[in-house]
């Protein structure tokens, strides 16, 4: 964390009027500067246009997003991408909404369902670093509480090996994916027995291990990780249905009306 006299970045630019909040709002609305800002930080963009209907209905939903991470070392802002027309086919821009992080040279395109949470997962995620390291079981009981799916590398104190480099390149390959976590074998909790060197999917309240093949590689760790990614019970969306199919997993569906209940109530 930056120290006690360091100016938020942000609250920075706002002050030498690089950039320009709307009235009220938490996020920020950038002008062709920002060709030279995004060097400076981490930046979770939305390209818009003023016509476009899709714009104006994820308004309030950025706007949430921006005051959750606000204070936070991701900047929430958009830019019109229609006055603006040169940095949005820089970026690669075709549609409207188009919402990517960017730091520096690093650009990754947001492709989740349109909710307030899916999206600041997914900044914070993009934020790095990949691999999360913990130092103690109670940061580890602590990501169980709030991650419902996780990954954790278990390494031998004191060693190096040489599965964790292919970890790491891993969650680099799936980093918006999926959380990834490392810790050293003297630190896990008693009631957990892993063997170190390992890797584990936590969820459904359980933990698998990954079975490590003589040919271990990133894209095999990763290929498991595209299957384990998604806890045993999901709702489908629009934008999951095709990871979710491409697990390789049987699927069963249940179909209900989300407003069964609220009728129920009302009679």
């Amino acid at each position: 964390m930056a120290a006690a006299s360091c100016v938020c970045l942000p609250h920075l630019l706002l002050f030498l009027g690089l950039v320009s909040p709307g009235i009220g709002s938490y996020v920020v609305e950038l002008d062709d500067r920002f060709a030279h800002l995004k060097e400076q930080g981490s930046w979770l963009v939305e390209f818009y246009a003023p016509w476009c209907g899709y714009c104006r209905k994820l308004e309030p939903v950025y706007e949430e997003v921006a005051k959750t991470l606000h204070g936070s070392s991701i900047n929430v802002a958009k830019l019109d991408a229609t006055v603006y027309s040169g940095i949005s086919r820089e970026y690669g821009v075709r549609g409207f909404p188009t919402i990517k992080f960017i730091k520096g040279k690093k650009v990754i395109n947001y492709e989740g369902d349109r909710t307030a949470q899916d999206i600041i997962q997914f900044a914070q995620k993009a934020s790095g670093p990949a691999v999360r390291e913990l130092t103690s079981g109670e940061e580890l009981r602590k990501v169980q509480r709030e991650r419902p799916v996780f990954f954790l590398l278990v390494q031998k104190s004191g060693e190096i090996d040489t599965l964790k480099d292919h970890y790491d390149k891993a969650a680099d390959m799936m980093l918006t994916k999926a959380y990834f976590y490392s810790i050293d074998d003297n630190q896990l909790p008693k009631s957990i027995k892993i063997n170190a060197p390992a890797i584990s999917v936590f969820k459904d309240g359980r933990h698998f291990e990954y079975e490590v093949p003589d040919d271990v590689a990133a894209s095999n760790i990763s290929d498991w990780v595209s299957q384990e990614q998604f806890p045993a019970f999901i709702q489908i969306t629009r934008t999951n249905i095709h990871e979710i199919g491409g697990t390789g997993r049987s699927i069963v569906f249940v179909v209900f009306a989300e407003s069964s209940k609220k009728s129920e109530h009302n009679h």
